[in-house]
């Protein structure tokens, strides 16, 4: 028999941790909080260009690199998902760009800001992002199309680019 303490009305918080805990007891879904790649079941494939979408330069070594990662999409929604809809989002060659494997290792799961800084910090390969309102562009079109939340820090980051159009404030923007 599952016994749970309940808490006192003014702790909210105290009432979501019971609540979850009692959720994830009856759900077993507990393993939705931990990321992992394999959990999508990305498919790569080869690439036929020779220039990296970001930099606009020739790259020895092409990636394929999800403009949206898989790691962003599982931090603002895509751990609740089922696994074909996870599989479906990795393999959606619209969040696709041709990377050089180096820019492509340097933005790893950032978003746009943190990418943005890693492009400019002077402690790794040094590059310009030459295609940034594109980029953006893509990013908030797959962040829409499969409903991932939006941190307000990153539409902040929107401003020289003409987005507005875009994005739409709702509950989906996450206020950071």
């Amino acid at each position: 028999m599952l016994q749970i303490g309940i808490p006192s009305l003014g702790d909210e918080l105290n009432l979501l941790g019971v609540c979850t805990l009692v959720l994830l007891a009856l759900t077993g879904c507990g393993h939705k909080d931990a990321y992992s790649r394999e959990t999508f079941n990305f498919q790569s494939y080869s690439l036929q260009d020779t220039i990296g979408f970001y930099t606009q330069e020739y790259c020895e070594e092409l990636q394929v690199d999800h403009v949206v990662s898989l790691k962003d999409a599982w931090d603002t929604g895509a751990k609740f998902w089922s696994n074909s809809a996870r599989e479906n989002f990795a393999n959606d060659r619209r969040n696709h760009v041709p990377a050089c494997t180096s820019v492509n290792q340097s933005k790893g799961s950032a978003e746009p800001l943190l990418f943005k800084k890693r492009s400019e910090d002077g402690s790794g390969r040094e590059y310009r992002i030459v295609k940034w309102c594109e980029y953006l562009s893509i990013y908030v079109d797959v962040k829409k199309k499969y409903d991932l939340q939006i941190s307000k820090r990153v539409v902040d980051s929107f401003s020289r680019c003409d987005l507005s159009k875009k994005i739409v404030f709702s509950e989906r923007v996450e206020k950071s």
